[in-house]
């Protein structure tokens, strides 16, 4: 019998909460909208921050966290920060709590996504966005995430927030069409 891993099994049992997200109302904004892109933006930028700190008492190799590693500072993520709903900061405190879940995410969401949104983002973005050498940072990753126990209940919980925080964003992107 063919043992899965870590990695392929993440990939597999969270594909359809993370296709939800990907294919969000909210995420046709990103590129079109300033007020989207800065939510958007901050909202991965909140993310990393919380997460990164936990992650340096985790068992991930720190070669990898150092590669992965994304200077941030609080100021940067003063929009999300302002507009913060119950719903973002409750999803804040879960990256602190289960930071390779989240690293899991959010890392992999830029090392794949990254290039996709630096054709779609402002030039402010793309330092944020950009890695040297994403393909190796991917493989690295995945063998990381597949040394490691990630709790794929986590992961699928954490998707249905952040379509709880894009419909949140999504209702200040929106145009008004009152009349």
């Amino acid at each position: 019998m063919e043992t899965i891993s870590n990695s392929s099994r993440l990939y597999k049992e969270t594909y359809d909460a993370h296709s939800i997200v990907d294919t969000h109302p909210f995420v046709s904004f990103i590129g079109k909208n300033d007020i989207a892109n800065e939510l958007y933006m901050n909202f991965n930028k909140i993310c990393i921050y919380t997460l990164q700190n936990p992650l340096l008492y985790s068992k991930l190799d720190n070669n990898i966290l150092q590669q992965l590693h994304r200077t941030i500072s609080i100021h940067d993520t003063y929009t999300i920060l302002t507009s913060a709903s119950d719903t973002l900061i409750s999803f804040i405190d879960r990256c602190e709590k289960y930071p390779l879940e989240h690293a899991y995410m959010f890392y992999l969401g830029i090392l794949f996504g990254g290039n996709i949104l630096k054709n779609k983002l402002p030039q402010k973005y793309h330092d944020f966005l950009t890695y040297s050498n994403p393909k190796e940072l991917v493989k690295s990753f995945k063998r990381c995430i597949d040394d490691n126990d990630i709790d794929v209940s986590i992961v699928v919980d954490s998707y249905h927030h952040i379509k709880i925080i894009f419909d949140e964003f999504f209702n200040k992107c929106k145009p008004d069409v009152s009349f």
